[in-house]
């Protein structure tokens, strides 16, 4: 342990120097220390280090996987789309109100939001589509 998590976790520190040996130890008490020392380490990052640090761990996985689907010939993971502005949300759920009725009795309050990103989204894809049969008419 260091001495910074030293100073900030007094309870944590191991009181028998034996404990923190490992030299000859087995695997199963090395995983073992392993598990403790992540913990350690984690509890003794500001959340500030520790975001970063995730950050960066979020973009070596991202790298990876990347790379494997790049190896495997698929494409690259779409981006998430953009969410919905706040007069877009209401113009949707506007019209699942048309479509459903005002009193409908959805399951849980997220439904209902859930089914008007999906009515946007689909409403987005057939526009696309046109748009694009109406490139091949014009050529």
């Amino acid at each position: 342990m260091s001495a910074r998590s030293e100073r900030r976790h007094p309870e944590k520190v191991a009181a028998d120097p034996a404990v923190c040996e490992t030299r000859g130890a087995s695997p199963e008490r090395m995983r073992r220390l392993a598990s403790i020392g992540g913990y350690a380490r984690a509890a003794s990052m500001t959340p500030d280090e520790l975001s970063a640090q995730m950050r960066k761990v979020r973009a070596a996985r991202s790298e990876k996987d990347a790379a494997r689907r790049a190896a495997e010939g698929l494409p690259p993971v779409k981006p998430t789309p953009k969410p919905l502005s706040d007069d877009e949300m209401a113009h949707w759920k506007a019209v699942v109100d048309e479509r459903f009725g005002v009193d409908y009795p959805w399951a849980n309050r997220m439904q209902r939001s859930r089914m008007a990103v999906r009515l946007a989204r689909e409403a987005a894809a057939r526009a696309a589509a046109e748009a694009f049969r109406q490139m091949g008419r014009d050529s």
